[in-house]
């Protein structure tokens, strides 16, 4: 019994001594984990903010395809509304000057989206929205879409609202 209890003493002693290093090395790994965590996310945290409270959203529709993205947009209650603005027409095209994100309605602007393919920025997200019941997007449109840089089409509100904000996350705000 007395060589046990020796046994089990020296053993205690020993992972006593052993346990004092493997504490400071998960102490140190647990910093620098958690201090990499935060540089990937702040960054990421900040533009984001900047993105939904300070960019502003053309949104290229009128009648029911303006209000079809203007309640995309506005019913997450990420995006103001001072921040969106309305491109109804080619008469009206200017209006997405100064803008930071351009959100297409296809079925009304398919006659004329090589026009805005022409004045987009590379650093200028581009949404296109066709719903299911809209016609399908021609094969020769697709491809010059695909061309740019920062595009997407959407045929489900839900991921125009996400491709929206990954948009705002991936886009640079320099302001």
């Amino acid at each position: 019994m007395q060589t046990l209890n020796h046994v089990w003493s020296v053993t205690t002693s020993i992972l006593d001594v052993l346990g004092y290093p493997a504490t400071i090395l998960v102490i140190l790994t647990a910093c620098v984990k958690g201090w990499q965590y935060l540089r990937g996310v702040i960054p990421v945290g900040m533009r984001l903010g900047k993105g939904l409270s300070k960019r502003k959203i053309a949104l290229f529709g009128s009648g029911d395809g303006y209000t079809t993205l203007r309640e995309v947009v506005l019913r997450s209650s990420l995006f103001s509304d001072k921040n969106l603005v309305g491109v109804p027409n080619m008469n009206e095209f200017a209006n997405r000057e100064g803008t930071d994100c351009y959100i297409v309605f296809y079925p009304q602007w398919k006659d004329n989206i090589h026009e805005i393919l022409k004045v987009k920025d590379d650093q200028v997200p581009l949404l296109v929205y066709c719903h299911a019941d809209a016609d399908r997007i021609d094969a020769d449109v697709m491809r010059q879409i695909d061309l740019h840089r920062n595009t997407a089409v959407s045929n489900f509100r839900g991921r125009l609202l996400n491709d929206l904000f990954t948009a705002m996350i991936t886009t640079n705000y320099e302001k």
